[in-house]
């Protein structure tokens, strides 16, 4: 069981594109932990976000404990790791974890749109800032600079880079195909 939780925990986070959480009434304890492997969070206004592990005597197992500090800030993330409440999504917004609240009717297509604009763009940059985004926090400052210029470097290379340069100047939509 644990190694099949761990599992998908796994796959969510070595994801190349983009992923989108939408949450809608009670996200706590794994359904918390699913939505911080997304890249973009919306919430409607019925959802309520906690931690509720300490509630049930158990452990978090898939991030709890390590990527809610880092998405809010510790202290607000001790707080409802060790009380167990929750907060409503407007206050998940104004601690950083979720992007933007809606209502619950407009839930699903608010994350359709964002789903369809970010689809439009080129899926090789779209894996690279991703890559970038996420090494870059786990490296000193100077060093992520440094793999973030050697990817522009490689990029230059790309279709895509070509094809954006091109589009931009042709005042066209560009036509991506991720190479």
């Amino acid at each position: 069981m644990l190694d099949y939780a761990g599992g998908i925990f796994e796959t969510l986070n070595s994801l190349t594109k983009p992923l989108i959480a939408a949450l809608n009434g009670i996200t706590a304890a794994g359904g918390l932990e699913l939505a911080m492997t997304a890249d973009i969070v919306i919430a409607s206004e019925k959802a309520k976000i906690g931690d509720a592990h300490a509630n049930f005597g158990v452990l978090p197992g898939g991030g709890g404990a390590v990527r809610l500090p880092r998405k809010i800030g510790m202290n607000r993330a001790k707080y409802l790791l060790f009380t167990g409440e929750f907060v409503t999504a407007q206050e998940m917004k104004e601690y950083g974890l979720v992007h933007e609240v809606t209502s619950a009717e407009d839930l699903e297509s608010v994350a359709q749109e964002i789903a369809d604009k970010i689809s439009a763009k080129s899926p090789l940059v779209l894996r690279e800032i991703k890559r970038l985004a996420s090494d870059g926090q786990k490296q000193p400052l100077e060093i992520a600079l440094r793999q973030e210029l050697l990817a522009l470097k490689n990029h230059t290379r790309s279709h895509d880079f070509q094809e954006g340069l091109s589009a931009f100047a042709e005042k066209r939509t560009p036509n991506f195909k991720g190479y």
